[in-house]
């Protein structure tokens, strides 16, 4: 599979008739507008079927371009179906990082030929403000110092200042929590004589080493 590339006249080519993607045609003209047509069409040799880049036929064919760059694949039906599909899907799958986003098109000034709208900014700030301002995570844990420790504590009169004990607060995401919590419960099972404090020590030691 060699593939081959010329300048050709969009009306001439001939968009998938098994295309089941439908795109936003506007706003691929909007961005011809803006900046020009940039990127190419992947067509089928045997057929003339565009394969990939089917609404940027579209979009080019409406504002009138007057050649796009075609890369030929010389390739059967079955493979240049599994392209088309693939190129759909994968950028189905793709996702941002909303924050370095919203940096950069804060930092253009203006939308023109980005695909965005002042909605789908507005969206993004919100999103970005909610990443930033996440109420604090309700504390599952447990502490060092057991139920039957703190009441024995307390009928002595004892403050936890002087008992020489302290507050550790781990924060883990939650994958690293399951895991470090799963160590601390399996450590305890071994040896129930273990305090909850010596038991998370030997789970850190573990989980670190």
């Amino acid at each position: 599979m060699k593939p081959e590339l010329e300048h050709v006249d969009p009306a001439t080519l001939v968009p998938h008739p098994l295309n089941p993607r439908i795109g936003d045609v506007e706003a691929i003209r909007a961005s011809i507008r803006a900046v020009g047509f940039y990127n190419y069409v992947v067509g089928q040799t045997s057929t003339g079927y565009v394969i990939a880049g089917n609404h940027r036929l579209k979009a080019a064919v409406a504002e009138g371009v007057p050649d796009v760059p075609v890369m030929w694949l010389d390739v059967d039906d079955d493979t240049a179906l599994r392209i088309l599909l693939a190129d759909n899907r994968t950028s189905d799958k793709s996702e941002y990082y909303a924050d370095i986003l919203l940096t950069q098109l804060e930092a253009l000034g203006d939308l023109a030929g980005t695909g965005y709208t002042g909605d789908d900014l507005d969206d993004l700030l919100a999103e970005v403000e909610g990443m930033q301002y996440a109420p604090e995570a309700e504390f599952y844990g447990s502490y060092a110092e057991t139920d039957e420790e703190r009441q024995a504590r307390s009928r002595g009169g004892t403050s936890r200042e002087a008992s020489g004990l302290k507050d550790v607060v781990l924060v883990f995401n939650l994958d690293d929590y399951m895991t470090f919590a799963g160590a601390i419960a399996g450590i305890k099972r071994a040896d129930k004589t273990l305090t909850t404090g010596l038991a998370v020590m030997e789970a850190l030691r573990r989980c670190t080493t």
